[in-house]
C-alpha cells in the first residue's frame, strides 16, 4: 500500500463515518468524495499527494474529536461481521475481555476451594504453608487482576466511543493490569484487618460480610487503581525523609550550638 493509497483509505473511512452519523460536510468536499475510490482502486497518478492530504485535513475537521487512526481502525476490523464482534469492536478489546474472563475464571474457581475461608482470610502470608498460602495469594491476586482489567476495559472503551483511541498506548493497558495485581496484593496482605482469630483456637471470631470480604475488596481496589497504592508509598517515604530529614536538621543545629 502506497502512501497516496493509504491517505485515500483514512479518507474514505471518515467519509463513511462521517455520512453514517449524520455529520455536516461541506458542499466542496462532497463533490470529492470519487477521488478516494480512484486512488484506492487504480491509484490514479493524476489525482496529487497535497489535494489528497487538502481532503484529509477536511475530513479530520469534521469528524474531530474522534481521529482518523480510531476510524480507520474501526472500519477495516475483520471481526466486526463476525462472532468475535461481541468480544469488542478492535484486537485490544477482545484481548482484554479475554484477559478480564479468565481472571474471573480463576477467582471462581479458587473461591470453592478449602483453603479460602475465614481463618486464612484473617491470617498473613507469613501465617500460612505450602499449598494454602498458594491458594490465597492466587485468591487475592486473581481478585486484583480482574479490577485491573475492569479500569483497562473502561478507560479502552472511553477512548473509543469517543474516537481517540491509539494503539500505540496498547501495552499499557497491560501494564495497567500487571501494576494492578502488585498493587492489590500490597494493599490487601500490609493493611492489617479482616476477621479477628481466636487466640485459642486459631478460628475466626467474626464472620460478618465486612471483615470476611475487607481483604478481597482491597486487592481489588488496588487493581483497579494501583495510583491509589502509589501514592499510600510515596506519603509514607515522604513521612520517613521529613522524620530523618528533622532529626538530621536537629542534630546540626545541636551541634553548632555546642561550638559557639
Amino acid at each position: 500500500m502506497t502512501f497516496r493509497q493509504q491517505i485515500a483509505r483514512e479518507c474514505d473511512a471518515m467519509a463513511r463515518y462521517a455520512l453514517g452519523a449524520g455529520l455536516k460536510m461541506p458542499p466542496e468536499l462532497m463533490q470529492c468524495l470519487d477521488v478516494f475510490e480512484n486512488v484506492i482502486d487504480r491509484d490514479d497518478p493524476s489525482i496529487q499527494s497535497g489535494t489528497l492530504s487538502s481532503l484529509h485535513s477536511q475530513l479530520a475537521d469534521v469528524v474531530a474529536p474522534a481521529t482518523p487512526r480510531t476510524i480507520y481502525l474501526l472500519h477495516i476490523d475483520e471481526a466486526q461481521n463476525s462472532w468475535l464482534s461481541c468480544l469488542g469492536p478492535l484486537p485490544t478489546i477482545r484481548r482484554l475481555v479475554i484477559g478480564a474472563a479468565f481472571f474471573t475464571l480463576i477467582f471462581v474457581i479458587s473461591s470453592i476451594s478449602g483453603s479460602i475461608n475465614h481463618k486464612n482470610l484473617a491470617s498473613d502470608i507469613y501465617s500460612l504453608n505450602g499449598f494454602e498460602s498458594l491458594q490465597v495469594v492466587v485468591f487475592l491476586m486473581s481478585a486484583a487482576a480482574m479490577g485491573g482489567c475492569f479500569h483497562a476495559l473502561f478507560i479502552a472503551h472511553s477512548f473509543i466511543g469517543q474516537g481517540t483511541y491509539d494503539p500505540r498506548y496498547e501495552s499499557s493497558y497491560w501494564m495497567r493490569i500487571g501494576l494492578g495485581v502488585i498493587a492489590g496484593l500490597v494493599l490487601s496482605q500490609m493493611i492489617p484487618i479482616g476477621p479477628e482469630l481466636d487466640s485459642v483456637s486459631g478460628e475466626a471470631v467474626s464472620a460478618s460480610a465486612a471483615s470476611v470480604f475487607s481483604k478481597p475488596l482491597l486487592a481489588l481496589l488496588g487493581g483497579f487503581s494501583a495510583t491509589l497504592v502509589y501514592t499510600i508509598l510515596q506519603r509514607l517515604v515522604e513521612t520517613i525523609e521529613s522524620l530523618f530529614n528533622s532529626k538530621t536538621a536537629g542534630s546540626a543545629g545541636t551541634g553548632i550550638g555546642a561550638a559557639s
